[in-house]
């Protein structure tokens, strides 16, 4: 949490992990969502493939909505994300 709290990209997105399964905390989507999001904005390739999932499916509490889900895809796969780089493919 620390490290979360201090910006690191890849401790948001753990922590962001943990709240959406409940891992060591009450499960929590909302705040999921919210820290896969400043993870995505502080440049993690995975939060961005996240949140391109979960708003391709309607998860992690986010509405389907195509547009944001092509966008994070974009944003994923620039930085090198394979599986981000083939959900765009399709």
């Amino acid at each position: 949490i620390k490290s979360a709290e201090q910006g690191n990209s890849c401790a948001i997105y753990s922590l962001a992990v943990c709240y959406k399964k409940g891992w060591g905390c009450d499960q929590n989507i909302n705040t999921a969502a919210e820290w896969f999001e400043k993870s995505a904005s502080l440049g993690c390739s995975y939060a961005m493939y996240k949140l391109g999932y979960s708003h391709q499916l309607g998860r992690v509490g986010l509405t389907i909505n195509l547009n944001k889900a092509r966008e994070w895809y974009t944003k994923s796969s620039a930085q090198g994300h394979e599986t981000a780089k083939n959900c765009l493919a399709q």
